[in-house]
């Protein structure tokens, strides 16, 4: 495996275990994006968010929800029951690394 692609399964591996603290709350995709930055350094940081959430959500692991407050559109992310399972252990995904 390349490093780029193992860069992002770890990052993937971040993002799913920031959503995991949270769970079973929702987390708005601005606080996500603070808390996993330092993981997106030196990349192009907001294209490849939006990739590893894209991936997230198209394996199920993760849920998007689109709102709006005061006129103000707000996303919010929140794992699925496969993505708390992926989170704790009990599953696998080869696209993303859970590093403990």
């Amino acid at each position: 495996m390349n490093v780029a692609a193992e860069e992002s399964r770890l990052r993937r591996g971040v993002v799913l275990l920031a959503l995991h603290a949270q769970y079973p709350l929702t987390l708005a995709e601005r606080a996500l994006e603070l808390q996993v930055r330092a993981f997106y350094v030196g990349t192009s940081a907001d294209r490849n968010l939006a990739r590893d959430l894209a991936y997230l959500e198209e394996s199920g692991r993760i849920l998007r929800n689109e709102d709006e407050i005061d006129g103000v559109p707000i996303r919010t992310w929140k794992l699925t029951p496969a993505g708390v399972r992926l989170a704790e252990g009990t599953e696998t995904d080869p696209g993303v690394e859970i590093s403990r």
